[in-house]
Parts: structure tokens; C-alpha cells; sequence
């Protein structure tokens, strides 16, 4: 139920109380003076580098799964178990609701530009939203729950894990570009390189595997 920040030897630094069930996901603001949190007790947390909570942000009615900040760092998305995706301000104000996934919500992500944001669900699709909630696109092919999305570096492209034990590499329109076949179970989760060029997955099968972008491991 806690987050701890280190130093680079593995020193603890600050231990962050305050959640009452497990803490899911953690991210740095860009200018890394905050840490944003997401727990199974249903609320996200923002605090300080001291371990200091900032602001307590409730509103989900389901374990929150994951949370990150816009590239500007003045809004936050969530992503829930009840289905939803949230966006606040620094203060715990919720912006806009996003309902449209019929499973739970994995993770979402804003893209480089911070316009746009992407959520993996476990109703085995991706959707592509403005920052009003509004979805403009809904990705389908995968055929198992979609755990892990991120952009790349340019916004051009979205990778996808999912526990159909696949990565799908997909244009903004929702056209699946290339599919990369490899790993032997559940893949649960996947980022590009800071240049976009190779792709690495992590899976259930107890490997990493590093991609080219046209799927070749």
C-alpha cells in the first residue's frame, strides 16, 4: 500500500503512506517534482518528493489501474476497473469522464503532442479520445484482452500487448499495421525506443523480446 522513491543505489529515500490497498502504477510529472499514484482503493494520489499527498482525487467507483500526466504536466488520465477513463487537473478536479470501453481499462497514455489519448481495455480493444471524451477511434483485431498502449515518439504510430501473446503496431485510424507473433503467452506490456525505431514487449512467457518495426524480433 505504499510507494517508495530511491536514489540510484537503492536507497530508499521516502516511504509515500496513504493509500489503503495495493498501489498500482506511479509515474514523475515531466519536470519530476511531483508522483502521481493509482490504487485499488479507488483514488489516485499526487504528492511531493518529500512523500508529502498534494491532493487525494476520487471519483472512480473501481480500483484505478493506471495514471499518467499530459506531456504539459497540468492534467492527469486515469484508467479504471469501472470501465472509465478521468482526466483532472493538479487539483483533483475531475475534466471529463470517457465511457465507452465495456471492460475494464487497463492503462492510458497521452500521445507526444498531449491532443489525444489512448486506453487499452479488456474488452480486447484500443480507442484513440480528444480531450473532451469524445472517441474517434476504436482499434480492433486483438483477440484477447489489450493489457498495455503507448504512442511513439512521433504520434504517428500506437503499439499494443495483449493476452491473445501479440503486439499489434497500428496507424492513428485504427489500422492494424503489423502484427508480431513470438512471444508464448500473455504479453503485458510494450514501449518504443526514445527514437522510435524498436519496440520491447514483456510477457507472461518470462522473456523480453526486442522488435524492429515491421514485427521481426
Amino acid at each position: 500500500n505504499t510507494l517508495k522513491l530511491w536514489n540510484l543505489n537503492g536507497q530508499c529515500l521516502h516511504t509515500f503512506t496513504g493509500h489503503s490497498n495495493w498501489v498500482q502504477n506511479t509515474n514523475f510529472s515531466p519536470d519530476g517534482q511531483t508522483i502521481i499514484s493509482a490504487s485499488y482503493d479507488n483514488t489516485l494520489k499526487l504528492w511531493n518528493l518529500n512523500g508529502q499527498c498534494l491532493h487525494t482525487f476520487t471519483g472512480h467507483s473501481c480500483e484505478v489501474l493506471s495514471a499518467n500526466f499530459s506531456p504539459d504536466g497540468q492534467t492527469i488520465i486515469s484508467a479504471s476497473h469501472d470501465n472509465t477513463l478521468k482526466l483532472w487537473n493538479l487539483n483533483g478536479q475531475c475534466l471529463h469522464t470517457f465511457t465507452g470501453h465495456s471492460n475494464l481499462v487497463q492503462s492510458a497514455n497521452f500521445s507526444p503532442d498531449g491532443q489525444t489519448i489512448i486506453s487499452a481495455s479488456h474488452d480486447n480493444t484500443l480507442k484513440l479520445w480528444n480531450l473532451n471524451g469524445q472517441c474517434l477511434h476504436t482499434f480492433t483485431g486483438h483477440s484477447n484482452l489489450v493489457q498495455s498502449a503507448n504512442f511513439s515518439p512521433d504520434g504517428q504510430t500506437i503499439i499494443s500487448a495483449s493476452f491473445d501473446n501479440t503486439l499489434k503496431l497500428w496507424s492513428l485510424n485504427g489500422q492494424c499495421l503489423h502484427t508480431f507473433i513470438g512471444h508464448s503467452n500473455w504479453v503485458l506490456s510494450t514501449n518504443f525506443s526514445p527514437d522510435g525505431q524498436t519496440i520491447i514487449s514483456a510477457s507472461h512467457d518470462n522473456t523480453l523480446k526486442l522488435w524492429n518495426l515491421n514485427g521481426q524480433c
